[in-house]
């Protein structure tokens, strides 16, 4: 438990890392709770001496010592000690929720209303569970909450008899009014849980609709690829990896000849030779394709560069023997290609592969690295 104890978790918020940002949250909830807990230690005997002066409560020191003081403190310590082990298990692994913040929320509401069996107020904490609930965004442990809320509740109501039988025979009991008070709590807890159900629905639509805006303005419409805007979040991606993870190549093509084409086949079928190219791409397994503007398309590769010549052959071959290509003109394609050394910008790194590019366009249909470009010029 002092492991965790108002401390903060390291978060790469660069990663976009869903799961550290809920382990955050769960571990500033625990210490809030262990806050809670103290607090109302601390309210517990700090009102011993008014209550006492005021004649409300006739218990004597040790009776009220025991209820209001060692009692829910030991309630407290085992239930929010436990939470923190549950944490601590769930949290090594780093690929779990661990919804510890739930079980001492619950303990410290739990004790609270059962010792508190002179006034009705501490039944409204139930509510926070729920709401707690809501953001991690699982209906099915909405479920499974609102049955432990309402179980927990009357649990409590009951065994406060245990601790005071006068308490409970003058301010809960049996009767009516006791009964249409579990009535509306019951009612409003599933009221609660429908209004969380539909934050829930929402919250998962918003995250959809977002996604399919996202995808679609990082998409090209005519060829299916992703655009400019997805190649920038793809090198965020790459920036954000860890040194030993960063062997990678950027591959910059284009379709030779291609404004020819377009002025003697037209536009259109033009357009079904960046289809065709772009219908190739997709099919490369290992790679991310894009189409750069017009008719210039890259690759990012989780590869060295020399690993990538492969590639461009089999897409050369793959292009060819498209029937855009075989019933209407030969095409080929030209590649260049760069690796990353880790320290060069997004825009350095495009810069040279669009360099190699433009010294393989001088030998249309060939693959230059662009650690080659300098050996070209001298044999030239």
């Amino acid at each position: 438990m002092q492991v965790y104890l108002f401390k903060t978790l390291k978060i790469d918020r660069d990663s976009g890392n869903y799961l550290s940002i809920i382990h955050q949250f769960e571990l500033m909830m625990l210490n809030a709770t262990v806050i809670g807990a103290m607090i109302q230690f601390l309210l517990e005997l700090a009102m011993w001496l008014p209550i006492r002066s005021s004649g409300i409560n006739m218990v004597g020191p040790r009776d009220y010592l025991f209820k209001f003081v060692l009692l829910p403190s030991m309630i407290n310590f085992v239930g929010i000690c436990f939470a923190f082990f549950v944490f601590h298990r769930r949290y090594a692994r780093r690929d779990q929720v661990t919804y510890a913040p739930i079980i001492s929320m619950f303990t410290v509401i739990f004790n609270i209303y059962l010792v508190h069996s002179d006034f009705n107020v501490p039944i409204m904490f139930f509510a926070l569970p729920l709401l707690v609930t809501t953001l991690y965004g699982s209906r099915p442990l909405l479920r499974i909450i609102c049955v432990l809320t309402l179980l927990l509740q009357e649990a409590g109501y009951y065994l406060s008899a245990l601790v005071s039988m006068e308490d409970f025979l003058n301010n809960r009991g049996f009767g009516m009014m006791a009964f249409l008070n579990n009535v509306l709590f019951i009612l409003s807890v599933l009221v609660e849980l429908a209004l969380c159900n539909r934050l829930v629905m929402l919250e998962k639509l918003k995250k959809e609709m977002f996604i399919v805006s996202q995808n679609a303005t990082q998409t090209d419409m005519l060829t299916g690829l992703k655009n400019r805007k997805g190649l920038r979040v793809v090198f965020d991606q790459i920036l954000a990896c860890s040194d030993a993870d960063r062997n990678f190549s950027l591959i910059f093509l284009d379709i030779d000849h291609f404004k020819q084409l377009n002025d003697e086949l037209g536009h259109q079928l033009g357009d079904e030779y960046l289809k065709a190219l772009g219908s190739v791409l997709t099919e490369i397994k290992g790679v991310e394709a894009f189409r750069y503007g017009g008719d210039e398309f890259c690759l990012v590769a989780h590869r060295d560069p020399e690993s990538c010549i492969p590639i461009c052959e089999m897409i050369q071959s793959s292009y060819r023997n498209m029937p855009v290509c075989a019933h209407h003109r030969f095409s080929s394609l030209s590649f260049g290609i760069e690796g990353w050394d880790g320290v060069m910008t997004p825009s350095e790194w495009l810069q040279h592969a669009d360099a190699a590019l433009y010294e393989a366009k001088k030998n249309r249909g060939s693959i230059v690295k662009y650690d080659e470009i300098g050996k070209i010029s001298m044999d030239a």
